[in-house]
């Protein structure tokens, strides 16, 4: 497979990320910003390895305000350990118990 070169639609289909998202990822500072390759006057493309590499840094593991005061807690977010979904059933009311629903019944 050759690395493409991708105009910022067929990026956009490739990522699944918006064509407005990744105009502003062009527009961030210097440092921060996708790379691409600017030809002519309108032309924009860019390389799909370097943007794998690029969007790498986006990755997060849980919500980012957790990281964040975890952070401020001084403890390493990378090291506290993934932990499952609650399931299904938690923050909802119990079913009613059986002598209750009786005696709801005979109202």
């Amino acid at each position: 497979m050759t690395d493409e070169y991708l105009t910022v639609r067929q990026l956009a289909a490739y990522s699944k990320v918006s064509v407005r998202q990744l105009r502003k990822y062009l527009a961030l500072p210097p440092g921060q910003a996708l790379p691409c390759y600017r030809y002519g006057r309108n032309h924009l493309v860019v390389r799909r390895s370097e943007f794998d590499v690029w969007f790498v840094q986006y990755r997060q593991r849980g919500k980012s305000v957790l990281t964040r005061v975890l952070r401020d807690l001084g403890l390493d977010p990378a090291r506290v350990p993934d932990t499952p979904k609650p399931s299904a059933n938690v923050g909802r009311a119990a079913p009613a118990a059986p002598a209750q629903a009786d005696a709801r019944m005979r109202r």
